[in-house]
């Protein structure tokens, strides 16, 4: 075929694509673009960067992804890699390779944390241990998650927190304005960002959201902690924490994790339709909340495995982290306790129609504010829980103070209709006012 009729044919085929996706996306309600059915993000290929790349390129490599020096970028999205010629060579689409599992790496050289206020670190081992992640502007999500974590609680918290050295004094005094019981059972520790020797902090620190990858580490930088629930911030915790403690009962003796499906229909997933990596499961994972095993992944050597999965695959990633986790656990499914969608419930769960089954029967144990759900302005059925928690004073009337606000903003005659307000609002009534009595709450 001549260079201008293969121009030609291009060119036409991507104007019919450029037509279906618009039409895709006038055809769905006013929503983030990484919720359009299709994940227009996929297609981050610029018309001319492809005319491009197909005009240069044999028939028979016409689809095929060709790297040339995988194993010289840190760059995470098609678009960087695109553009990045010296990192990566330019790609093509194809099912992604599945690859022997690489070695783990011999050894990680990583130093366990401290306080960076020198506060010795207590066990408590009846207490529930969370790590979280603060970097930028996200001071406030992480008070209002810390909130709900408590305030149907009777157990004591303890909270390991990984942040810049800026946010240090702002972290520490997260609780000084909470009355107490909630202030006298929860505990701080404020950690610096710690990646592991030898690496770029940086890189690791930019590779996908802001110091996300620091929860792939975890078992290294706390040595003395047995096990631990990492969230993201933008996460409520909707029944009390403990419900989701004792999941660690109910691992086997082979399981050191917990996490739920990316997707649960598998028309809407994006790892089985765009991945270029292997990843677990149908779907693959959610990787927002991560239910641990400290000890078991330290003996498994987790950590190791991170590493040399990051090096075989680094030019093949999405969102490097969750990817990381996923493609552990492709290669070892049978240390995965898998979790019902209940436990980590996303917009994309409602915001088509509901396709999480398990909220029938055990309402919502967490709800995750995944693509801007508890700010944009799109997802006003999530937006009316966050500002409600947000807004809502600890010790005060859960009926008043925090039921009133919800429902006001549920009946809105623009919200009360939308597809996510019935399954949040019965999940989120039913579960307060059954816990609605615990100590340090009033009725």
């Amino acid at each position: 075929m001549k260079t201008t009729e293969r121009f030609l044919v291009v060119t036409v085929f991507l104007i019919a694509v450029a037509i279906v996706l618009l039409v895709m996306r006038t055809a769905v309600p006013p929503t983030s673009i990484h919720d359009i059915p299709g994940e227009i993000d996929a297609f981050l290929l610029s018309v001319e960067d492809i005319a491009k790349q197909t005009i240069n390129a044999p028939d028979k490599f016409l689809y095929k992804r060709n790297f040339t020096d995988t194993q010289t970028s840190s760059k995470s999205s098609l678009e960087e890699e695109v553009h990045d010629g010296k990192q990566c060579a330019q790609c093509y689409y194809e099912p992604f390779e599945i690859l022997p599992e690489p070695k783990p790496v011999d050894r990680v050289e990583i130093e366990p944390v401290c306080d960076v206020f020198r506060k010795d670190l207590i066990p408590y081992k009846e207490c529930v241990h969370i790590a979280i992640v603060i970097c930028g502007d996200k001071m406030d999500e992480a008070g209002v998650m810390l909130k709900s974590a408590v305030l149907l609680s009777q157990s004591c918290l303890v909270v390991h927190v990984f942040t810049e050295d800026h946010l240090h004094e702002s972290v520490s005094s997260l609780t000084h304005s909470w009355p107490e019981p909630f202030r006298g059972r929860t505990h701080i520790y404020v950690y610096p960002i710690t990646f592991p020797n030898g690496e770029n902090s940086e890189d690791w620190k930019r590779v996908s959201k802001p110091c996300t990858t620091q929860r792939l580490f975890l078992p290294d930088l706390l040595p003395n902690v047995d096990s631990i629930l990492y969230v993201d911030l933008d996460v409520i915790f909707v029944k009390p924490i403990t419900t989701t403690w004792a999941l660690l009962d109910r691992f086997t003796a082979t399981e050191f994790a917990s996490a739920t499906e990316e997707f649960e229909q598998p028309c809407m997933g994006f790892y089985n339709r765009y991945a270029r990596h292997p990843f677990y499961g149908r779907t693959g994972l959610n990787a927002g909340i991560i239910l641990m095993n400290l000890t078991r992944m330290r003996e498994a050597r987790f950590s190791n495995h991170i590493l040399s999965l990051y090096t075989a695959y680094r030019c093949k990633f999405r969102w490097p982290d969750q990817d990381l986790i996923n493609l552990f656990f492709y290669y070892h499914p049978e240390t995965l306790f898998e979790s019902p969608c209940s436990w980590n419930y996303r917009r994309r769960h409602c915001v088509y129609g509901e396709t999480c089954e398990s909220t029938k029967t055990d309402g919502i144990s967490m709800l995750h504010g995944t693509s801007g759900a508890f700010h944009s302005g799109e997802m006003p059925s999530f937006q009316a829980v966050y500002e409600a928690y947000r807004d809502f004073p600890l010790g005060g009337s859960i009926s008043r103070d925090l039921f009133k606000p919800m429902k006001e903003k549920w009946l809105d005659p623009s919200v009360n209709d939308l597809p996510c307000t019935k399954t949040i609002r019965t999940s989120v009534l039913s579960t307060l006012i059954k816990y609605q009595n615990v100590s340090g709450n009033k009725e």
